[in-house]
């Protein structure tokens, strides 16, 4: 049986959740490439 590794699609807010990812980037954290960040509008 094969190993299963989803896809993940991250739909992150551009001033809340999508900076965090950025800034984790911006310090080398890495996350797996698997997970895939999409930056949309906030909500406010």
């Amino acid at each position: 049986m094969e190993h299963f590794e989803p896809e993940i699609v991250a739909f992150c807010c551009h001033y809340c959740a999508y900076t965090a990812a950025d800034m984790a980037g911006s310090k080398r954290i890495s996350y797996p490439s698997n997970v895939k960040i999409i930056r949309v509008p906030g909500s406010g």
